[in-house]
């Protein structure tokens, strides 16, 4: 296995890892250098707060933690292919890519509720500003979505 495929499996297991200590299947992690910034896990059932999402949480987060407004050269690790919320906050916060593992069909399977953007779709609202890459470690995220059912 190549480094950068072992870098991007720790970084993807760490978000699992977020998600399970929340006792939610959402969580993310943004890496800047090779090395972790924030971790989150949703908090929209905790802080009845529709917009706590996992990948909202460590966007605000890293941008507190290096008091900064955006976040260039940062990758975002999530559990679940972002939202559309989500994919425009990666967007207005800069961030280069974002890894995730389940896909948000595999969201809706396990009875969450997720609005479903295509793949072509998400292209189209970041454009070429945010890389996206899909179902990396995407059999154990699902899993998670599974586990912690409402």
């Amino acid at each position: 296995m190549k480094v950068l495929d072992m870098l991007i499996k720790t970084f993807m297991q760490l978000a699992i890892n977020k998600a399970r200590e929340g006792k939610i299947p959402f969580a993310a992690c943004i890496v800047k250098n090779n090395r972790v910034i924030a971790c989150e896990y949703s908090k929209v059932f905790p802080n009845n707060d529709p917009t706590a999402h996992g990948e909202v949480q460590a966007i605000r987060a890293a941008c507190k933690k290096l008091k900064a407004p955006d976040l260039p050269g940062c990758i975002l690790y999530t559990t679940c292919q972002p939202c559309a919320m989500c994919l425009v906050a990666c967007y207005w916060a800069r961030i280069d890519s974002v890894v995730y593992g389940a896909t948000l069909v595999d969201s809706n399977r396990a009875g969450w509720r997720e609005l479903d953007i295509s793949g072509k779709l998400a292209k189209r609202i970041v454009g070429n500003k945010v890389k996206l890459t899909g179902r990396i470690m995407q059999k154990e995220c699902a899993a998670i979505l599974k586990e912690f059912r409402l």
